[in-house]
């Protein structure tokens, strides 16, 4: 039986992410990167010595007959313009998280897929792919008399952290965008509920850019109440999950990969780490299956607009 041909990818934005969007095109071998669109000369000069083989360009126009499919990694603001180009020419499209800032281009987004003819759409929200989520969900006994469904099923509280130091970078967007979506997102995917818009409170600072870089918010879900803290001048780097219910406390240390339970039948704490994954690999290969086996993306469209949906309710909360 023949092999698919590769997917054509046009990567459109060689920044810090698109770089590792680039090696992770071809490392699938479901794929090949023929085009590189970027505007920087120093990014375009990197483009060229790093992927020889790619016709790198400083326009979509320019290389949009050549390509399948567009893995879109400008900054935010740019990518409604480049997605929607895309779509109207029916291109396949791979979309960094956020979809974009405003509902209103979100809106305007799914009228164009939905007018494109089969097209695969996938939004980058790469925190789902931890394999603590994969183990938690499945039907390994990973802990001792617990059942991950049945945890999640009583009414919780759910306490977020993700900090980090200054990187210098993502600062034309604020940290609501930049870390937050991340944990938004999660709650999404594990608990599978969407917060209610009028109880939603929300506390940040400005610090080191014109926007927020520190951020605490409370939301509540029906029978879940969320803590979430995000800042990226922060003296300690943490990523950590942490649920908590008339059953027990789960908590997750994403940084490093490991997982502590406590039950109320079970005295003890059980601890379990888990392997490291290629999160960016792992969207790229789901990517280009989806669109062999004609089938939607790992994470859809809408779940991409109801991200942005979010953080615009958690900024109108600032901004009061």
């Amino acid at each position: 039986m023949s092999q698919p041909s590769k997917v054509r990818v046009g990567l459109i934005g060689f920044g810090f992410l698109g770089k590792f969007h680039a090696e992770k095109v071809e490392k699938t071998n479901l794929a090949e990167l023929v085009a590189i669109v970027e505007t920087v000369p120093d990014r375009i000069s990197a483009a060229k010595a790093q992927f020889p083989k790619a016709r790198v360009v400083s326009s979509l126009a320019e290389v949009i007959n050549e390509i399948d499919a567009g893995v879109v990694v400008t900054p935010t603001k740019y990518h409604y313009q480049v997605v929607e180009e895309l779509l109207l020419k029916n291109k396949h499209v791979f979309c960094e998280k956020p979809l974009c800032p405003s509902l209103d281009e979100a809106s305007r987004i799914k009228s164009h897929f939905l007018n494109a003819k089969n097209c695969v759409f996938q939004v980058g929200h790469s925190e789902r792919f931890h394999e603590i989520w994969s183990k938690l969900k499945s039907s390994q006994n990973i802990f001792k008399d617990f059942n991950f469904e049945k945890f999640i099923s009583v009414p919780s509280v759910v306490r977020i952290q993700r900090t980090s130091s200054f990187k210098g970078r993502a600062t034309d967007v604020d940290v609501v965008n930049d870390l937050m979506i991340h944990d938004l997102d999660l709650i999404n995917y594990l608990f599978q509920k969407t917060p209610m818009k009028s109880k939603i409170r929300a506390h940040g600072f400005k610090t080191l850019s014109s926007n927020w870089d520190y951020v605490w918010a409370q939301l509540d879900y029906k029978n879940l109440l969320a803590e979430i803290t995000v800042s990226r001048y922060h003296s300690e780097e943490v990523r950590k999950l942490e649920i908590v219910n008339e059953l027990g406390s789960l908590v997750v240390d994403l940084l490093n990969c490991r997982c502590h339970l406590t039950t109320k039948n079970v005295h003890e704490i059980q601890t379990i780490t888990y392997e490291k994954r290629d999160h960016l690999l792992i969207e790229h290969t789901a990517f280009y299956n989806s669109i062999h086996n004609k089938t939607q993306g790992i994470v859809t469209l809408d779940e991409g607009i109801l991200m942005v949906e979010q953080i615009n309710l958690v900024l109108r909360a600032l901004s009061e």
